[in-house]
């Protein structure tokens, strides 16, 4: 189990559409030039709410975390959906990289 201090501080420049993001019990939608900081250790999570492809832009200090994405991510126009079932099967990695997804679906209500 990771700790706050093995997390990296985060953040994140929306370049196009709309992403709904948590951050600690605090929930909100940032669209294109909004710039979100996470402190390392907080609870947040974030997903494209719009109907349209999004992009952002994601920051860390000290980095690591980004070589997940790099070994798991899609290339552009070529998106898969995200569901339980890709997670599930790439779990350990994620641990590896000090990634831990939110406990449920309920997080967003």
């Amino acid at each position: 189990m990771s700790t706050p201090r093995d997390q990296p501080h985060e953040a994140f420049y929306v370049l196009s559409g709309e992403f709904e993001f948590i951050n600690g019990d605090q929930k909100f939608v940032a669209g294109p030039g909004d710039f979100i900081y996470i402190p390392k250790g907080t609870r947040h999570g974030f997903r494209n709410s719009g109907a349209e492809p999004a992009r952002l832009l994601v920051f860390y200090t000290p980095a690591g975390p980004e070589s997940f994405f790099l070994q798991n991510g899609q290339e552009e126009g070529a998106a898969i959906p995200l569901t339980r079932e890709f997670y599930d099967g790439v779990v350990d990695q994620m641990a590896a990289h000090n990634i831990v997804l939110l406990p449920s679906d309920n997080d967003w209500t």
